[in-house]
């Protein structure tokens, strides 16, 4: 709905030959494509958005960004594949039955990074996580925390606050293609010593910490979707739930547009 809402604003303001809808067939908005010729790519009304990622959706504006799509889709599969060849030794289900273990302990699980380049996408693994495991009861508060500077707030009250916390660091090894200055590299260097002073302080309270480390690169980013999908996957099943719904979000959708067509009507 906010994405209607801000294409309403912003579309006249836009050449037609300039506008993508990407949308499942015979929706609104592939209607609006029809009737002003807009691009059209079609999206399977199955796949739900946080599970998106290799579809139109991702796909497009990858095409238009530095970020090497066959790379992550090579990182995805190779994931994939390691998976179906040992699932009980795999990390994602060490990960997935740590996860559900901790629920027994543990409320919140703090997604946290020092890496400025990565925090846009904390955000889209605390919505894989928490849309498909946050039901009947169950499942883990997924938050995120950006180090340093959450330290000086919310870190405090991880360290000294309620022992309700499950810690999940994730850290990408330094590459140049990322930190091409100076002042980057630096910036780097204190952030790695930071994640390590961090790690020492917070095991001697008593949360629990997870630490994942991965290459800074596109093929390791593909493995990171992989580890994160076949995670939500193997919690769904710990924990008898389903993973492709989200009854509380529709639920909520349908008493707003409800309400909007009210105002409408009045």
């Amino acid at each position: 709905m906010e994405t209607n809402l801000f294409f309403e604003f912003i579309k006249d303001k836009i050449k037609n030959e300039n506008i993508v809808i990407i949308s499942e067939k015979f929706s609104p908005a592939y209607q609006q494509a029809i009737d002003n010729d807009y691009t059209f790519f079609e999206i399977d009304k199955n796949v739900g958005g946080r599970f998106s990622f290799f579809t139109p959706v991702g796909q497009y504006p990858l095409a238009y960004s530095n970020i090497n799509f066959i790379d992550i889709y090579k990182g995805f599969l190779d994931e994939i594949n390691l998976f179906i060849q040992d699932k009980l030794k795999s990390i994602e289900y060490q990960y997935s039955v740590a996860r559900v273990n901790l629920e027994k302990e543990k409320q919140v699980e703090v997604l946290a990074s020092f890496d400025y380049q990565i925090q846009k996408l904390l955000p889209c693994l605390t919505q894989i996580l928490a849309e498909s495991l946050s039901k009947n009861e169950k499942g883990l508060y997924p938050t995120i925390c950006n180090f340093s500077e959450d330290l000086h707030s919310l870190g405090q009250t991880i360290q000294e606050g309620k022992k309700c916390f499950l810690e999940t660091f994730l850290s990408f090894n330094n590459n140049s293609k990322y930190t091409k200055t100076k002042i980057e590299q630096t910036y780097q260097k204190y952030n790695e010593i930071a994640l390590n002073s961090t790690l020492k302080a917070h095991i001697e309270t008593k949360n629990k910490i997870i630490l994942i480390t991965l290459e800074k690169n596109d093929y390791e980013l593909g493995k990171l979707i992989a580890f994160y999908y076949l995670t939500v996957l193997l919690c769904a099943e710990f924990d008898d739930v389903n993973p492709t719904n989200q009854n509380g979000v529709e639920n909520y959708k349908t008493k707003m547009i409800n309400l909007l067509k009210n105002k409408i009507d009045n």
